[in-house]
């Protein structure tokens, strides 16, 4: 027990000498006597206090007949007063440790039911006793309290029940305060306290805007020197419980297991990034094992980190850590290596200072001999913004990507030429502007992809990147300027070769009928299968126009079966759009309109052709040059002949610093 007195002169005595519970007392009586008391006691003075005075009262407070009362405001000042005794006696208590551990049992129960918002009864008394075990630390109590792990847990359980229901600021800073106070005064802490805090990090939990996960973080920050230990030791354990025999196989339900819990360290990254810092070396030991699957999980989660706002300083932080997992591209299990390229995208994007060491890393992917990993590394370049292409990535880099365009394996190279071509697209407004880092880093990507369409397994994957990336038709019809612009800018960096084949791709030389019209013919002769005469001949006929025209495709067999759909679909109004589409005399205005329509009616009547329909089109309409256009170049190409003119430098060729060498009668066809 502490000394009777605070103070050098007159201590100050309770004046308050009733009974607290009388026989006959009614309850509007006994709450007005707790309110006398709580009002004397709380301005009451610390230090200059007899608290002699206070033995009468300090002991009926803590009877089963206040704290076990049936009214709510009995309690509410109960607790209140019970409060302003522990502010009053500190830094000793008043009561033995069982009675200490009644009395937290009993405040955390009152501010679990009562603290549920200013309009709640008694809101004012339980922000009171908050504040007051926020501020005097008479919380930290419970840590002297023997065998208090089941208090503890109790505590922290009931304050992040309580935190979600959106209380106001201050309310959430004292629980703050509370939780801070009892992490850093106890001896040992609770695992499932600690379970507690982690699980505010959870991706279903860690909204912004949650007051659990800002309480959470708040927390961790503060306490994060006395955390790191704890938080190593938990995430160590789990490693271990989940690591299996060389000769076994991980459950699946450890796998979910050990996801989630780099999950939780991805989100601990972001948020409480010194909370880490004995297990960042645990991750890079689990790059080292040999489980597969641990081996991806680490890669992919320190690849997060990494990539994610502060991953630059925790490279430098950790430089160990960070020279392992750049050295996962040579991992010997291919889905590992794939792991490490899909995780460099965010690195790439945000690191400026890790350019170097990604541009390595990455540098013989392309070449890697499994084709998932090929295929990863090109699609990696389509996620990335046209500033990180720009500044984050070498022009050898995209050349090599380009070069993925020419790959035996069809996924890697339908990844090569969505990518080059996405990024040309991005690019394309800074090329248009002359920018002096654009046009060196993207503008020869045309001639590349012209190339690929010479070779017959990469004609139709070429075709389509140049008419949705590089030669788009425009979306409205006011745009003939700038689309036949686009042309001849796109021109200005090709070599003679490549002008001349992207022209032939441009179908200006087709002969006329060509043989997707005689296709269109022989459907409109086979009339869906229903035909009156000639049924042999015509059935033939179809066939052999399917033979020839899928004979251009290295796809053959797809497109035949595709074709031979077409036709049963008997649709008059395709047949009429198409037609249209390859007519020489159509304009822009009616080939936007009518390709649009095409492909909607094709995707309505049977969308499981649509991609081989599309291709039909691309090959068959006039769609990088129309006649719409042709008035246009014409004017742009002899203004081109004229010196000091704004076509000139439109129509000038990049590489030998000349003019175009497109003579007129190339585009003369139509």
């Amino acid at each position: 027990m502490v000394a009777t007195t605070r103070g050098a002169n007159s201590p100050r005595k309770l004046k308050f000498s009733d009974k607290i519970v009388t026989k006959g007392l009614t309850t509007d009586a006994l709450v007005k006597k707790m309110k006398t008391l709580h009002s004397e006691l709380a301005s009451m003075d610390q230090d200059n206090v007899d608290t002699n005075t206070f033995q009468g009262v300090r002991k009926e407070l803590i009877s089963t007949t206040i704290l076990l009362h049936k009214d709510k405001g009995v309690r509410a000042l109960a607790a209140c007063c019970i409060a302003d005794l522990l502010r009053l006696y500190a830094p000793d208590a008043p009561y033995t440790a069982p009675e200490l551990k009644d009395i937290f049992q009993f405040f955390f129960r009152q501010l679990s039911t009562g603290l549920r918002g200013p309009d709640a009864p008694y809101y004012n008394e339980y922000f009171y006793l908050l504040e007051s075990l926020a501020s005097i630390k008479s919380i930290v109590l419970v840590c002297d309290i023997p065998a208090a792990d089941e208090l503890l847990c109790t505590i922290f359980r009931n304050i992040f029940d309580l935190v979600p229901i959106g209380l106001p600021k201050n309310v959430e800073m004292f629980m703050a305060e509370i939780l801070v106070a009892l992490i850093d005064e106890c001896a040992s802490l609770p695992s499932e306290v600690l379970e507690i805090l982690l699980a505010q990090f959870l991706p279903a939990r860690t909204r912004t805007d949650s007051p659990a996960y800002r309480l959470s973080i708040g927390v961790c920050t503060r306490t994060a020197d006395k955390l790191q230990r704890h938080v190593a030791q938990y995430f160590g354990d789990l490693l271990l419980q989940h690591t299996p025999d060389d000769q076994t196989s991980m459950p699946a339900e450890d796998v979910e297991e050990l996801r989630t819990a780099h999950e939780l360290v991805q989100r601990l990254a972001q948020a409480v990034a010194p909370l880490l810092l004995n297990v960042v070396p645990q991750l890079e030991e689990e790059l080292r094992v040999t489980d597969q699957t641990i081996r991806s999980i680490a890669t992919q989660t320190l690849g997060a980190i990494f990539g994610d706002s502060n991953g630059a300083k925790l490279a430098r932080t950790y430089p160990s850590t960070w020279t392992q997992w750049l050295l996962r591209r040579n991992d010997r299990v291919a889905a590992v290596r794939v792991m490490f390229v899909e995780c460099s995208k965010d690195i790439l994007l945000h690191h400026a200072e890790l350019k170097g060491d990604m541009e390595e890393a990455l540098k013989g992917k392309f070449m890697d001999p499994d084709d998932k990993v090929r295929a990863a590394v090109c699609k990696l370049f389509s996620q990335i913004d046209y500033e990180a292409a720009l500044h984050h990535v070498t022009i050898s880099q995209l050349e090599e990507l380009a070069g993925r365009c020419l790959d035996r394996k069809p996924a890697v190279r339908h990844e090569a030429f969505n990518s080059i071509g996405r990024l040309y697209s991005l690019a394309y407004p800074e090329i248009e502007n002359n920018d002096l880092a654009a046009v060196p880093q993207f503008s020869w990507i045309p001639g590349k992809l012209i190339e690929a369409a010479a070779t017959h397994e990469t004609r139709d994957e070429a075709e389509k990147c140049i008419s949705e990336f590089v030669l788009p038709l425009p979306a409205k019809s006011e745009d003939v300027v700038p689309w036949t612009e686009r042309l001849l800018l796109v021109m200005k960096y090709l070599n003679p070769g490549h002008v001349t084949s992207l022209l032939a791709l441009a179908n200006l030389k087709s002969p006329r009928p060509s043989v997707f019209e005689r296709f269109i013919q022989c459907c409109v002769d086979f009339n869906g299968g229903t035909i009156d005469k000639n049924e042999e001949e015509i059935t033939r006929n179809l066939n052999h126009a399917i033979k020839v025209v899928t004979s251009q495709s290295a796809d053959g067999s797809k497109l035949a079966e595709d074709l031979h759909t077409f036709a049963k679909l008997n649709e008059n109004r395709l047949y009429k759009l198409v037609k249209t589409c390859v007519d020489p005399q159509t304009d822009l205005k009616t080939l936007i309109k009518s390709t649009s329509e095409f492909h909607r009616r094709v995707e309505q009547a049977s969308s499981g052709i649509l991609e081989t329909m599309s291709w039909f089109l691309r090959r068959a309409s006039l769609h990088i040059v129309n006649q719409s256009s042709i008035p246009i170049l014409v004017k742009k190409l002899k203004l081109a002949d004229q010196p000091n003119t704004e076509s000139q430098s439109l129509v000038g060729t990049g590489g030998d610093e000349g003019k175009l060498n497109t003579p007129l009668p190339l585009f003369w066809p139509l």
